[in-house]
């Protein structure tokens, strides 16, 4: 790795060379400055202001949406989670263990509201980085890791409404247990500890690993720091070194001030060299672990939504079976005010609805599986390139 990154230096530092006449050493901080803290153009501080303003519009909807039920008439009860029973028709338990209901729609909400909210502090935080024009030790990886983990918690807990209503059914419950369903439905137990475990996992993998990164960015940051203070001190001694009046023991002094800051600058990008090569080989980890967990939360998603579709058409193909209409949490997700199971026009109209709420989650999940596509294609193509993204756009072109 850091033979490459030599060789990669190398190429780099004929096109980068000192001009004539320049102070070499302010030419040098210059250009670091310039690489890495360089303004963002008129299109990116454009595109960067829209995107912050979209995720201001959600971060305000998802508010109102969470605060509305306290401010209205009746209270509703933003319950969290509920237990359900898989129970035979006599009314005896199927199992011990009760099936955890998560309300998906507070949780995707506040998921969505917290993402929000960190996309729009990493805006400012790059924005804070522009501007600074200098090495700061403001740190991206928080925010980038919160965004990430909420990503993948929506996934699963839009997941886990699917599962439920899947699994959960008082009319076809024990028969689809018992027979066909049994090759793929688990206990409660285990629904439980998966859904709740491989989030987790999610959580403790995104909090570890963006830590780590965040310690590694300092540093470098640190080093970048050190070798910026010894070349302007270069600097200073070399534009003193050319004033007519210094003496012949001032400019042998200043000589060996430049050498030694000349050593000094040897050294911190050589360590600068190391801890990028090992950033490289850290950030490849990192990435390989996010790609596994969004393929397998893509795999997962599609799986139980193409079972969903299916379950949902074979219950739509039943007609006049109103019992199983209003005991699947799912249509009861999706019943409106005044449910009256007696009348046979209201439960075709309530069937309407629930077809036409349906359209519409699948249209969400459509977009949801469009969202993984794209982050498995952007997060495959660093993992293949990524040394060549941080040599191209990290390091120094010839500092070194």
């Amino acid at each position: 790795m850091r033979k490459n990154l030599r060789r990669f230096m190398s190429k780099q530092s004929s096109s980068a060379a000192t001009p004539a006449g320049f102070n070499p050493f302010a030419y040098q901080v210059d250009h670091i400055n310039s690489h890495f803290f360089s303004q963002f153009s008129g299109f990116t501080k454009g595109l960067l202001i829209f995107l912050f303003i979209c995720h201001l519009v959600i971060a305000i909807f998802c508010s109102i949406i969470l605060v509305l039920p306290y401010f209205q008439g009746t209270k509703r009860s933003q319950w969290i989670f509920r237990k359900l029973y898989i129970k035979t028709h006599p009314g005896a338990n199927v199992y011990k263990a009760p099936l955890f209901w998560i309300n998906a729609g507070v949780l995707m909400t506040i998921s969505q509201l917290i993402s929000s909210v960190a996309t729009q502090a990493y805006i400012i935080i790059w924005f804070k980085i522009a501007n600074a024009g200098k090495p700061t030790h403001t740190l991206t990886e928080p925010t980038l890791g919160l965004m990430f983990m909420c990503e993948m918690l929506t996934y699963w807990g839009l997941m886990h409404c699917f599962v439920v209503a899947i699994y959960y059914d008082h009319e076809t419950q024990v028969e689809n247990i018992a027979k066909e369903d049994k090759r793929w439905t688990p206990s409660p137990t285990f629904i439980n500890v998966l859904f709740l475990g491989f989030p987790m996992v999610i959580v403790i993998a995104t909090v570890t690993l963006f830590s780590i990164m965040s310690v590694f960015h300092a540093q470098l940051v640190n080093l970048i720091e050190e070798l910026l203070n010894a070349l302007r001190q270069g600097s200073s001694d070399w534009d003193q070194l050319r004033v007519p009046s210094t003496s012949v023991d001032e400019k042998y002094l200043l000589v060996t001030q430049l050498a030694e800051v000349v050593s000094e600058a040897k050294i911190f990008g050589d360590q600068i060299l190391i801890r990028v090569g090992r950033s490289i080989h850290f950030i490849h980890i990192l990435l390989s672990i996010i790609l596994a967990l969004i393929c397998i939360t893509f795999l997962c998603f599609i799986g139980v939504f193409s079972i969903l579709i299916r379950k949902f058409q074979q219950q739509n193909g039943l007609s006049g079976h109103e019992s199983s209409e209003s005991s699947s949490p799912f249509r009861r997700w999706f019943k409106p005010k005044g449910w009256r199971s007696t009348s046979e026009e209201k439960s075709r109209s309530n069937r309407r609805l629930i077809n036409r709420q349906f359209f519409h989650l699948l249209i969400r999940a459509v977009f949801i599986i469009i969202a993984m596509l794209t982050s498995v294609t952007l997060f495959s193509l660093w993992v293949t390139r990524t040394g060549d993204f941080i040599m191209s756009y990290v390091l120094p072109h010839n500092i070194f």
